[in-house]
């Protein structure tokens, strides 16, 4: 289960790619024609499909530095996203908040906004140069 900050929740169930055959597919529309919004909003499936170790990494840093829990600096870090360009490196963000490696740390938690993006293969590090969405 996933619940968004929207306040939709999805349901998602994880399947091995090589296990989702079209009687898994027939079972979970039953079940949401069944069961429906009472449950969830809508309806995913999830595979190992897509994954890599990039991937994984990046979700690992994203995960450590919101482990920080440093909301004070995420804020003060999308303010000064707002005023910058369209792309960023990682390791830049420090510099703007001045204070060791808080800039970055936050500017890895904020890539779960979205409005921060890794390009898709990029290792995000303090080199990764990022798109910066809070401009728009």
């Amino acid at each position: 289960m996933v619940h968004w900050k929207t306040g939709r929740i999805s349901a998602c169930p994880v399947k091995y790619q090589k296990d989702v055959t079209p009687d898994l597919i027939d079972f979970m529309k039953a079940a949401a024609e069944q069961v429906g919004d009472k449950f969830a909003d809508d309806y995913r499936l999830l595979t190992e499909s897509g994954v890599d170790r990039t991937l994984l990494w990046n979700s690992r840093q994203i995960l450590r530095c919101a482990r920080d829990f440093d909301f004070e600096a995420e804020d003060a870090m999308a303010k000064e996203l707002a005023k910058a360009g369209d792309w960023i490196r990682v390791g830049d963000c420090d510099a703007m908040l001045g204070d060791g490696q808080r800039g970055s740390r936050a500017a890895m938690a904020l890539v779960k906004t979205g409005r921060l993006q890794v390009p898709q293969g990029s290792r995000l590090d303090r080199h990764a140069l990022l798109r910066n969405l809070f401009t728009s």
